[in-house]
């Protein structure tokens, strides 16, 4: 069955109602469902309490003014004492005064007197939970003595609270006695409650019953089976003896002893059905009696014979649970002993050393024998401190203020253990650096009796600690002197994307001081059109440390210079410390510009800096694959008139510096966006990439080529004058490039055929077999 949880077990001082989360008096083993639920539990309670009322009435000996038991004063009780709030609280004593005065109109009660009789059942109730929340906060329970006293003072609190309003009830009853009518109501709502509620609580939370098993044998139970049922037929239906009737006592106490506390419970119940049942019919020891004595004195029988028969049952079960608990603190100290000698075994790699209160070794291990060299039967018994180095020992004295090396061993030094490095001496008289535990040990006064002296060897790590000291020196020589940059960058916490160290190598390269760098960031570091790009390799870094990063990257330098560096990146996790980024820079600045040098001469004319052949065909690809349908490129190729004459009248470097200048008037000559070319020798080409260019734009082109060569050419060693011819030609999205260049070659040599010194524009697929009409001359 799911249970509810119990109350807390703190005992409240306030007697107030209680919060809202907790029942006036829990009952463990409540159905959840109910106590989650208070008005489903308010239904089902309406519905017992009816049941018990109803069952009440109905056992009451003819001629008698009241029940012989009455259930429906422990059912209201434990209906009122789960009520988990105010408001249902009081609509739950509402419910018993309501029904109860309905239930009673029902069955005979006159009018007048069943509201009064149903408020005292509510009175009842309430002051039963009262009565039993000031013993017992935490809850019902039945597992002691003092827990069935607390229910019967509880049940007869209740009783008796409940009696002035009982008395103005049976006071409008005709007929009726009202001193033996007030005694009977306040017995039977005490016996009633009390059996009642003892048995609920018995057999709802059956989990406290768990120790509490029958000590009588299979044999034994069976003839109990047999004889008890026997003895209560011939007591209370076949002979009418009131003597008889204290036979049964014994019997009580037998299923007391010998049976668990639920089985001496279930006798209860038996007897007092038994007892309710001989009464209703007649029959029994006290039928000579008058009706209300004789439900009177059934009433006291069942109390009694229930409060010794669970007396007794309690009160063994509590012998056994005592018992049990002295057998456990045994086995406990058993095993505490065997666990203290485990642990003096197992600990090998530790010396315990135990001393008494004057310094003499009580205690020796297996791991003291192997870390100081001294067996154990020749140590126990001896004098400790020459395991000890005096010095030591006189230093700790006087830290503790203490007047000699003696007074160590009679002091526990402060509440609890005391953990320091000391030295202890070996028998072979080398020294042995150990952390040093003392731990004081008292007797059940309190009194100290020794010390407990756990000591661990340092040797392994103090050569670790010496061995990470001389790493990080190297490291810190290594990072300080490195011929590359260093940096260290924080990962975490206000550090973040902070550079947290860097070496004189990265000073240098940056132009900036160490606590200047200190201040910033990587990003500081990187010129303004590349910070985002820095700041996106960190990030990435950071979202996937375990893949170390190398790119190149630019920083700029405090004077305002842009360098380029190599750099590696890797996020480091020290022991102890939080992960950090480190980096490692390389000066590549002047690697890049030999690089860009390199690129420079591989793709330009070295004579007059215009881009060569290579260059020039890459970059007409380039526009004719940037083409769309409608546009189209231009190309001019132009080949100088009369160059050669000049190059064998005045030599070579004439020749070169005339090529010089023709390339400045080309450039010159030409559009922004245009590029001219020295194919080779005295040949030049020009790339139009405008997507609207149109041959007339080509063939204006061409004209300002010529113009600009019309005029004679200033060198060192006098006037050159040269000219040109030049083939146009304009292709588009289809015409490969090098079908462009092979036309364009076609269209000058039809300018040079018509007579040089002009223009000649070709469509591209067009290669002329014959001079046409020029455009310019």
């Amino acid at each position: 069955m799911t249970t509810a949880p119990a109350a807390p077990s703190t005992a409240r001082s306030s007697t107030a109602l209680p919060s809202r989360a907790l029942p006036l008096v829990a009952l463990p083993g409540e159905p959840t469902r109910l106590t989650r639920s208070p008005w489903l539990r308010t239904l089902v309670w309406a519905v017992l309490f009816t049941a018990a009322t109803l069952i009440g009435r109905s056992a009451q000996v003819g001629g008698a003014h009241l029940a012989i038991f009455w259930p429906a004063s422990a059912a209201g009780a434990l209906w009122v004492a789960g009520s988990v709030r105010r408001g249902v609280l009081a609509v739950d004593v509402g419910l018993v005064v309501l029904l109860t005065v309905v239930l009673r109109v029902l069955t005979g009660t006159p009018a007048g007197a069943a509201p009064l009789l149903g408020l005292a059942a509510a009175v009842q109730a309430v002051a039963f939970c009262w009565a039993y929340r000031r013993a017992r906060p935490g809850g019902f329970r039945l597992r002691t003595p003092t827990d069935l006293r607390v229910l019967a003072v509880a049940s007869c609190a209740g009783a008796l609270v409940s009696l002035p309003v009982a008395v103005v009830g049976f006071a409008r009853l005709d007929d009726v006695p009202l001193v033996l009518a007030l005694g009977q109501w306040a017995l039977r709502t005490a016996v009633s409650t009390f059996v009642v509620v003892a048995v609920a609580v018995r057999v709802v939370a059956r989990a406290d019953d768990a120790r509490a098993t029958a000590v009588a044998g299979r044999g034994e139970l069976l003839l109990m089976a047999v004889v008890v049922p026997a003895a209560y037929v011939l007591t209370f239906f076949v002979v009418h003896e009131v003597s008889l009737t204290f036979a049964v006592l014994p019997l009580g106490v037998w299923v007391a002893l010998r049976c668990s506390t639920a089985q001496a419970t279930v006798h209860v119940v038996t007897v007092a059905g038994a007892v309710v049942l001989s009464a209703w019919a007649g029959r029994g020891p006290w039928a000579e009696l008058s009706p209300d004595l004789q439900a009177m004195t059934a009433e006291a029988f069942v109390g009694a014979l229930g409060l010794v028969t669970l007396v007794l049952a309690l009160h063994r079960d509590e012998s056994r649970r005592h018992g049990d608990r002295a057998a456990r603190a045994a086995a406990e100290v058993a095993r505490a002993h065997d666990l203290f000698a485990s642990v003096l075994s197992a600990a090998t790699e530790h010396a315990i050393v135990g001393v008494d209160t004057t310094g003499r070794i009580t205690v020796f291990n297996e791991g003291a024998e192997r870390m100081l060299g001294w067996p154990a039967a020749e140590a126990i018994g001896e004098d400790v401190r020459p395991l000890l180095v005096r010095g030591e020992l006189h230093a700790r004295a006087g830290a503790l203020g203490l007047d000699d090396v003696d007074a160590l061993f009679r002091t526990s030094h402060g509440d609890g253990p005391h953990t320091e490095r000391a030295t202890y001496v070996r028998r072979d008289g080398t020294r042995l650096p150990v952390m040093l535990t003392d731990a004081p040990m008292h007797d059940d006064t309190g009194a100290l009796i020794g010390h407990i002296l756990l000591a661990t060897d340092l040797t392994a790590r103090l050569a670790a600690e010496a061995e990470l000291a001389d790493s990080e020196r190297l490291f810190r020589v290594a990072f300080d002197t490195a011929p590359v940059g260093m940096v260290m960058v924080g990962l975490t916490g206000p550090g973040a994307r902070r550079i947290l160290r860097v070496n004189e190598t990265m000073e240098r390269f940056t132009g900036r001081a160490e606590d200047q760098l200190l201040a910033m960031t990587l990003q500081d570091l990187a010129p303004a059109e590349d910070v985002a790009a820095c700041r996106d390799a960190f990030d990435a870094v950071v979202a996937d440390p375990s893949r170390p990063v190398r790119c190149v990257r630019t920083f700029e330098h405090a004077d305002g210079r842009v360098l380029w560096a190599e750099m590696s990146a890797t996020v480091l996790h020290p022991s102890g410390r939080d992960p950090y980024l480190f980096c490692l820079v390389q000066d590549v600045t002047l690697r890049r510009a030999a690089e860009r040098d390199l690129e420079h001469l591989a793709l330009h004319d070295p004579l007059t800096g215009l881009a060569n052949r290579r260059l020039f065909v890459a970059q007409l690809e380039q526009a004719v694959a940037a083409c769309g349908p409608a546009d189209g490129v231009g190309v001019l190729y132009v080949d100088l008139d009369g160059f050669k004459a000049v190059n064998d009248s005045l030599g070579h470097a004439a020749g070169d510096e005339l090529l010089r200048r023709v390339a400045d008037l080309l450039v010159h000559a030409v559009r922004p966006a245009d590029t001219v070319a020295r194919l080779g020798g005295d040949e030049f080409a020009v790339v139009c990439a405008d997507a609207d260019v149109t041959e007339a734009d080509l063939a204006g082109i061409g004209a300002r080529l010529l113009q600009s060569l019309a005029l004679p050419v200033a060198l060192e060693g006098g006037e050159a004058c040269v000219g040109a011819s030049i083939g146009v030609v304009r292709g588009d999205a289809g015409t490969p490039g090098d079908a462009l260049l092979r036309a364009a070659d076609a269209a000058m040599y039809a300018a040079k055929r018509a007579g040089k010194g002009r223009v000649v524009v070709r469509p591209a697929h067009a290669v002329p077999t014959t001079v046409g009409q020029p455009l310019f001359t």
